[in-house]
């Protein structure tokens, strides 16, 4: 009893450290960037006519992307692991609105508190999220894009210099003043009844769709 209590205490702090100083220090370090960014006008013309936009993006580049469209009150699927909770706090700080779940476990009731949840604003899911295997694309990300509706917008970024750390993913952290290049590919709708198997094809094809942008912006 008393170690769980200990754990309890100790996680609350985490928690309390991590929402309180994270986006601090992420805007710190993100103020310091010169940024160019590629593609975003296909989208703002979408979104003219009413269409909603899902962002596809590698678990890596969750830093250098989550500075960039900060304030913009986008949807992020968020991971329903432990550590899920201190990324939540994070976000909302960084004026994103959370939601938990992932592209492969609980896809679909994550589906479906999209299609539920009426606030306006686009939505953000890795597809290699949240445990991978590392830019391979899992199912769940079309089949949201595919039943809600939503032109899928893939997303790759590259920074200039950076530091690169010996995480599953390979999560990149931009170094300070450096150039960061944000490439937004060609968005794509899928029909709302595909099957399965076509699922399986366009999500082969967003993987490679996701590795080839993030080649171009080296």
């Amino acid at each position: 009893m008393a170690k769980e209590k200990r754990s309890f205490i100790r996680d609350t702090l985490l928690l309390w450290v991590v929402s309180t100083f994270g986006p601090f220090l992420i805007k710190a370090l993100g103020s310091t960037w010169k940024m160019e960014l590629e593609g975003e006008d296909k989208l703002d013309e979408l979104r003219s006519k009413g269409e909603g936009i899902l962002y596809a993006f590698w678990h890596s580049r969750i830093l250098p992307l989550g500075y960039a469209y900060r304030n913009k009150g986008i949807k992020v699927m968020i991971s329903q692991h432990s550590d899920g909770e201190l990324i939540a706090k994070v976000v909302e700080q960084m004026g994103y609105h959370p939601i938990r779940g992932s592209s492969t476990k609980g896809g679909m009731k994550v589906a479906r508190e999209f299609l539920r949840d009426d606030l306006e604003g686009d939505l953000a899911i890795t597809p290699d999220g949240p445990r991978g295997p590392r830019n391979v694309a899992q199912s769940g990300t079309v089949y949201i894009a595919s039943r809600g509706g939503y032109y899928l917008a893939p997303v790759g970024v590259d920074a200039s210099s950076k530091w690169t750390l010996n995480s599953w993913d390979k999560f990149i952290i931009p170094k300070p003043f450096c150039r960061l290049k944000i490439i937004v590919g060609e968005p794509i709708k899928y029909p709302e009844d595909i099957n399965r198997t076509e699922i399986e094809k366009y999500t082969s094809e967003l993987t490679q769709r996701l590795n080839r942008i993030v080649t171009d912006a080296v």
